[in-house]
């Protein structure tokens, strides 16, 4: 059906018309009142063409004022003109039906513009959904990189929620993180305050819907209302108006946010509009962008948690060698003082084999010594505490050193062995 909105002052011209188009296909209008009541009256009509004498009154202001609107854009206006007319604003006509009229005339013009209104309805359409696909494209493009930017879990929860609201404009969004090591949290971001109502609701549909499948992910897990944690976001907190169950009934799209095995949340969004396909893709695209990252937050959350089981275990250690290496020390001072009284005769004269064996334990004693000293140095490294001091060295004492300790050995196992050192040889 062409809907017709008709501004003729001319009762001749305006009953033709009205006998021309008395039929099924036609839908008529025609004005009334003043000029600003017609600009209001084609808005609320929504015509498809405007039949027009360009001699009525007031026609010229009313044909620019259309002319600005957005509401009817593509709505035609055809002029009814005479051959001799002089018309200034004749430019501002989409088509022209010369007088006097004739109805084949009128019914084919008026079909053609018609048609021409419905395909530049249709290509509006078609511009307006590329431009909102670009904006979503933009949209997303600016979310992965904001995805990669952290690694906090509840921070890339919010960048995903806030690319949906502005892709989607939804009404209210329920997001319902699991975590084995915590409680199960429900985040609902509402465009108006939800309804006690509303909320226990959402309690309950999720722990029917989602119960039996989210325990099988942790034995620990208790699904049920009282271990249910709410997180709500209210986007027109000032506005009175609240949500209630109805909105059960809006259009819903749903989606798990998972990697493989890790399970990380479900996401659903309510809108009172229906969803387009184009939406359903965008929805999708960006639950499924949000998953690995939040893998990675996984990940990063367990290394944390390790290493910092790690420096735990680290400072358990430097102190039980610390403890350790200065409880070992304190009886080896007696018992070198005892040694230093048998090798001075203090005790009573020895014989040389024993002096010799006495003095093999004075030496492991001083080398027991220098490696609880090591070890004591270890744990000083490992806490920044120890300060270094560099010399020249005469390595001569060492040599001579390793020779005593291993020469009694070598000799009960019938190995020869001998020292010889170099008086060139520079200290180090």
């Amino acid at each position: 059906m062409i809907k017709i909105y008709t501004l003729i002052d001319n009762n001749e011209i305006k009953k033709q018309i009205n006998n021309f188009l008395n039929e099924e296909n036609y839908c008529l209008s025609e004005n009334s009142g003043n000029s600003s009541d017609i600009i209001v009256q084609i808005s609320n009509f929504m015509p498809d063409i405007i039949l027009i004498d360009p001699y009525s009154k007031d026609c010229e202001y009313v044909i620019r004022q259309l002319k600005s609107s957005s509401t009817i854009y593509n709505t035609q206006i055809v002029f009814l003109i005479e051959n001799d007319n002089n018309i200034e604003f004749l430019n501002l006509a989409d088509g022209l039906i010369t007088l006097p009229l004739k109805e084949n005339v009128v019914k084919n013009v008026l079909n053609s513009h018609f048609k021409i209104k419905q395909s530049l309805d249709r290509l509006s359409e078609n511009n307006k959904e590329l431009s909102r696909s670009l904006y979503q494209l933009n949209v997303l493009y600016n979310t992965s990189s904001q995805f990669t930017g952290t690694l906090d879990a509840d921070k890339l929860y919010d960048i995903m929620l806030e690319a949906m609201d502005k892709t989607l404009s939804f009404d209210i969004s329920s997001l319902i993180v699991v975590n084995p090591l915590l409680n199960p949290v429900i985040r609902l971001n509402t465009i108006h305050k939800p309804s006690e109502n509303l909320i226990n609701a959402f309690k309950i549909r999720s722990i029917l819907n989602y119960k039996a499948y989210l325990e099988e992910l942790s034995s620990t897990f208790v699904f049920d209302d009282n271990s249910i944690e709410l997180v709500q976001k209210v986007k027109q907190e000032r506005s009175n108006k609240m949500l209630g169950l109805e909105v059960f009934n809006y259009d819903t799209l749903s989606a798990p946010i998972k990697v493989g095995n890790d399970f990380f949340a479900v996401i659903e969004l309510y809108r009172k509009t229906p969803f387009s396909t184009e939406d359903v893709t965008c929805f999708q695209s960006i639950a499924h962008q949000v998953a690995l990252p939040l893998r990675s937050a996984k990940l990063y959350q367990e290394i944390s948690v390790a290493n910092k089981k790690l420096e735990k275990l680290e400072k358990l250690k430097s102190e039980f060698v610390s403890i350790v290496s200065h409880e070992l020390r304190t009886p080896l001072t007696p018992i070198n003082n005892s040694l230093e009284i048998v090798l001075s005769n203090q005790a009573g004269e020895i014989t040389p084999d024993t002096r010799n064996f006495v003095s093999m334990a004075k030496r492991n004693i001083q080398r027991l010594s220098g490696i609880i000293e090591d070890l004591l140095d270890l744990s000083r490294i490992q806490t920044g505490k120890l300060d270094f001091k560099y010399k020249s060295v005469d390595i001569t004492p060492s040599l001579e050193l390793l020779y005593k300790t291993f020469c009694q050995v070598a000799k009960e196992k019938n190995i020869s062995i001998s020292l010889d050192i170099n008086t060139q040889i520079m200290p180090i």
